[in-house]
């Protein structure tokens, strides 16, 4: 096969495994990002922000900022100054992600857009699908945000709560699905760590001012558009990746200077209660005809039934 040739099936034929709308979009935009970029292809990715002027946005990345007609809007303007090569590369990026879904997918993406719809329109075509049919799954991850608590993590570890919440929110930004009022809700829950000793007030002190602050923010994003309201949060320092590494920050800190008084008696909230067997063990147990494995084979309670003391049977 010539080089040219491979070069065009490289370009073309899409993502080996390919993407269905219930896939983990985080993954496929990196993948694809990295083909454009590898490709050649990227700048054909950039479009105007409908927000910022004279700020150039990639589409594939941040597509958080457009909806389909904020993005036909700014194409608009910018197809109309593609040379050809633009439109080359357009053209071969278009083919390449239509190469990479699923053969339904390919096919309802094919069945809304227009054949003169340029690359960004396309991501975005495939964006409002993915959100159109993963409502249930985005409610399930922000369910999953509002159940993290401290007290589900051995010795309230904050630094491990915060990264568990980042992965969540991360999923919901990139889906344009993310609720600034999920940051108030993470932060609310933390202000029952650190115990109710000296440190642990210092530590809902600060934890405190946090709160107003948030509290002020969201009631001035409570009208503006969902990438105007990002932006704002961001400025602010209140954007769940801060407000996440903020908590972190600090939880760390009381740790490392023997002032987190619930990692004094930390526990394993995942390992078996030391009173109890393993199943494997049990299972030994059970087949030793009732020799305690961990007992240098004595019996214990031979013949009798470990649940209820009775003889005749053995649970």
């Amino acid at each position: 096969m010539s080089d040219p040739q491979k070069g065009y099936n490289l370009h073309h034929e899409g993502l080996v495994t390919k993407f269905d709308k219930k896939g983990n979009l985080l993954t496929f935009k990196d993948e694809v990002w990295e083909h454009l970029v590898d490709c050649g292809l990227d700048t054909i990715a950039y479009v105007q922000d409908p927000v910022e002027e004279g700020k150039m946005t990639n589409v594939v990345l941040d597509h958080i900022h457009f909806t389909l007609d904020s993005i036909k809007v700014q194409m608009k303007a910018q197809e109309a100054k593609y040379d050809s090569y633009d439109l080359a590369n357009d053209k071969t990026a278009k083919e390449f992600v239509l190469a990479s879904l699923t053969t339904d997918f390919r096919q309802a993406i094919r069945d809304v857009m227009h054949k003169e719809d340029t690359f960004p329109v396309l991501w975005i075509w495939i964006i409002e699908k993915i959100q159109s049919t993963s409502v249930e799954n985005f409610d399930d991850i922000k369910e999953a945000i509002k159940r993290l608590k401290p007290s589900g993590y051995a010795g309230e570890n904050l630094e491990t709560m915060m990264r568990d919440y980042r992965e969540l929110a991360r999923e919901l930004t990139t889906a344009g699905q993310y609720d600034h009022n999920l940051t108030l809700r993470i932060v609310k829950s933390t202000l029952v760590a650190g115990g109710t000793g000296v440190h642990g007030q210092s530590f809902k002190h600060k934890l405190h001012e946090l709160l107003e602050k948030l509290n002020a923010a969201l009631l001035k994003i409570g009208h503006m558009g969902p990438s105007i309201a990002t932006k704002y949060m961001a400025d602010l320092d209140l954007s769940y990746e801060a407000v996440s590494e903020t908590i972190a920050t600090r939880y760390v800190w009381y740790r490392n200077n023997n002032e987190w008084d619930p990692a004094k008696n930390a526990h394993d909230l995942k390992a078996p209660p030391t009173a109890y067997l393993t199943k494997a063990e049990a299972m030994a147990l059970i087949r030793n005809n009732g020799k305690d494995p961990k007992n240098s084979g004595r019996a214990s309670k031979k013949g009798t039934c470990f649940n209820c003391g009775q003889p005749g049977h053995m649970k």
